[in-house]
């Protein structure tokens, strides 16, 4: 059985101008009348003022973002995606520069020692 997308407030409209524009309808003022996170305090607390003007109502900062949205909407498969290209390059960065510091500290100490040795033997010798 297939399942069936319900209208909830584009039932207002009745008999009136099709199944698909209700539904798509439907689909967009649920988006927009949903509270957002805020870009700012990451609360969910946005909500719409006018035609791409949004209001925290817990940090209460006003902000500009699209007409029905704060921001496009990104597929859960593209957002793991994202998510895992951002981290692991910066993991892996982490991990470079690590080694190199510890490289870095291992030639010093050697550097060090070679040094003392070479006083060693100017005293001594």
């Amino acid at each position: 059985m297939a399942k069936v997308e319900k209208l909830s407030s584009a039932k207002r409209f009745g008999a009136r101008y099709g199944s698909k524009p209700k539904h798509k309808f439907a689909k967009i003022e649920k988006e927009q009348r949903k509270k957002h996170k805020c870009p700012y305090c990451n609360k969910v607390q946005v909500k719409r003022v006018a035609m791409g003007i949004w209001h925290c109502r817990k940090c209460n900062s006003k902000f500009t973002g699209k007409a029905y949205s704060i921001s496009k909407q990104i597929a859960a498969e593209d957002q793991q995606a994202e998510e895992s290209q951002v981290e692991k390059p910066q993991v892996e960065e982490d991990q470079q520069t690590e080694e190199k510091q510890e490289d870095i500290e291992e030639q010093q100490i050697e550097k060090q020692k070679a040094e003392k040795s070479e006083e060693n033997l100017v005293q001594n010798g």
